[in-house]
């Protein structure tokens, strides 16, 4: 998981913004990417994006279990 724009366009190479690239995965050498926002952008803007974080959280929980189920 990448927090904020930073963080994704690095990693991904890209120059998106987060905004753009938030909503999905993207592979990354062996694993995955889901960028979401910062923590400090989610303190500032309120409940609709840090509802959003949170979908991207649960996102990123699901791959995670399909990569690596119990």
């Amino acid at each position: 998981m990448t927090l904020g724009n930073f963080a994704s366009q690095t990693l991904l190479e890209v120059t998106a913004g987060v905004t753009a690239l938030r909503g999905k995965a993207y592979p990354y050498k062996d694993t995955f990417v889901v960028p979401t926002f910062h923590p400090a952008y989610g303190l500032r803007a309120g409940a609709v994006i840090v509802a959003e974080m949170r979908a991207d959280l649960v996102r990123a929980k699901r791959y995670l279990e399909n990569r690596y189920p119990r």
